[in-house]
């Protein structure tokens, strides 16, 4: 049963849309930045919980993510380390002339350790669903200068929202950004006034399987993951932005 379950999710790899973004108006759009703080060590004054782990994400502001320019690893005397990572979440409510589109860029200023399953989501209001094949893909760069793009993924959707479940990629990278994005269209009869969209990333520090880590919804809370896989997973504050009209 669960070969047949991944083997389904595989199945739905990157289809582009027609329509690109650069001939997309962005009609909202919010940015937010964070510095997620890490501490491994086995000084007891830094034990937490008998694991000799802490970590916590705080929102920051863009300057001091754009100054931010050190090593995102510093020694802990002899006996672990403190890592500081930077990263900023982008939402945008993008339209033509008869189409809406929902997009969320995730971009790592510093490279996390940790490299498993993470999740970038998109949550809405019921009154919209998806249309067509959503869209995933990071980019990311190597110290030697090489870039690639993958596009694989484990796609989920849900009434209130669709998440990308991806692996981050390995080696020395000095640039990682992931790009989540769906089309949407009405689900109800009704004129639309208001459309709400939220942004979400769920960052991996304890590695975790594909399997467990799908365990997961999406609504316009953000993500919301499932108990048992709540300790492995670094959570920030929902980016959101709002357009009001008439569709």
């Amino acid at each position: 049963m669960k070969k047949f379950f991944l083997s389904v999710l595989f199945a739905f790899i990157v289809v582009p849309f027609n329509v690109c973004a650069e001939e997309l108006e962005v009609i909202a759009k919010v940015e937010k930045y964070y510095k997620t703080t890490i501490v491994d060590s086995k000084i007891s004054n830094y034990t937490f919980d008998n694991t000799h782990y802490f970590t916590t994400t705080e929102e920051v502001t863009e300057e001091e993510y754009n100054s931010f320019n050190g090593n995102s690893i510093t020694p802990l005397s002899l006996y672990g380390y403190v890592e500081t990572n930077y990263k900023k979440l982008t939402i945008e409510i993008l339209k033509d002339t008869s189409k809406f589109r929902y997009q969320v860029t995730l971009d790592w200023k510093t490279i996390p350790t940790v490299r498993s399953y993470d999740t970038i989501a998109i949550g809405h209001y019921a009154s919209v669903k998806p249309s067509g094949t959503a869209f995933f893909k990071q980019r990311y760069c190597a110290t030697n200068g090489v870039c690639k793009t993958s596009s694989t993924y484990y796609p989920q959707t849900f009434v209130t929202g669709s998440s990308a479940t991806f692996h981050l990629p390995t080696g020395d990278l000095t640039s990682l950004t992931q790009t989540f994005y769906f089309d949407i269209e009405k689900a109800v009869d009704e004129t639309i006034i208001r459309q709400v969209v939220t942004a979400d990333y769920a960052h991996e520090i304890k590695t975790v399987k594909i399997t467990d880590a799908v365990k997961l919804s999406v609504s316009n809370a953000g993500i919301k993951l499932d108990n048992s896989i709540q300790d492995s997973y670094d959570e920030i504050s929902p980016a959101e932005a709002t357009w009001t009209g008439s569709w």
